[in-house]
């Protein structure tokens, strides 16, 4: 009995301890405040490259459309960028216009950003969430 119980003990802490080790990294993104009305988005994981955006005026719908700046230390780099909700266009070595979603329903928005670093073979990925303050109807606004 002592011998099926410690063997069911052994299996468990070595199923527990091969997990722990199995796990892979997770990517975050820092958020900061680099000057009024624009925020770097930069991948904590990775310095070679940094996003800067102005979130504040697309969430707080001041704005429709913005630029995103995108800057690398790596000397050969590039990008790829989708939206899940709103267009991405005029896409040029280091930026992006993005436009945010018009319907009035849609109140987020993940942009996602894909850049690679062809020099040291390095790929990262940074995701960009927006959350939209909803729009106001006519009927909504205060008298």
């Amino acid at each position: 009995m002592f011998q099926k119980y410690f063997l069911i003990y052994c299996a468990v802490i070595g199923l527990s301890l091969s997990g722990c080790a199995s796990q892979a990294p997770t990517q975050t993104v820092q958020e900061t405040t680099a000057a009024p009305n624009e925020t770097t988005v930069a991948s904590s994981d990775s310095s070679f490259f940094e996003i800067q955006i102005n979130k504040e005026a697309l969430q707080s719908r001041r704005e429709q459309e913005v630029t995103v700046f995108i800057t690398s230390d790596a000397a050969d780099w590039g990008f790829t960028v989708s939206a899940k909700n709103g267009t991405v266009s005029n896409i040029k070595k280091d930026s992006f216009t993005y436009t945010a979603p018009s319907g009035k329903d849609i109140t987020e928005d993940v942009i996602t950003v894909d850049v690679w670093d062809y020099e040291n073979g390095i790929q990262k990925t940074s995701y960009i969430p927006l959350h939209f303050i909803p729009s106001a109807t006519p009927s909504q606004l205060p008298l």
